[in-house]
């Protein structure tokens, strides 16, 4: 695997074949897989400038669609994410929300409950005081 310099406008594809088959790589490769890339490399470094610049061209799109979908699928799951904490939270203040509405009607029988036995009893005792 030699590090022969390619030329001008290659500069890039001998840096990422340099990164790719250094060493200390951040991705691990087998053996195979390196002398694939290698190829590859000896291959684009025979294409024309016209096939180099058709290559790029392809390379790029094929790249942008990858990373679209790849940013349409993390936007999906962002917003299945976001559409879940959602329902939790309704979940969460509607459940509050039953407990207030619980205890204020708890409360207002309370109440209800003890006005009508005051009025029991002031009836009670207008009734003996006729009597």
């Amino acid at each position: 695997m030699g590090e022969e310099k390619l030329e001008g406008s290659d500069d890039i594809a001998l840096k990422i074949r340099n990164l790719l088959l250094s060493e200390d790589s951040p991705i691990d490769m087998t053996d195979e897989m390196k002398e694939k890339l290698e190829k590859l490399f000896e291959g684009y470094k025979q294409l024309s400038d016209e096939d180099k610049e058709e290559f790029r061209q392809s390379m790029t799109s094929q790249l942008a669609d990858k990373v679209v979908g790849s940013l349409n699928n993390d936007l999906d799951k962002i917003t299945a994410a976001m559409i879940n904490r959602n329902l939790l939270v309704i979940a969460a203040v509607f459940l509050l929300f039953m407990v207030f509405v619980f205890f204020g009607y708890k409360l207002y029988k309370s109440l209800k409950e003890r006005e009508r036995k005051r009025e029991e009893k002031r009836k009670m005792k207008q009734q003996k005081k006729k009597k």
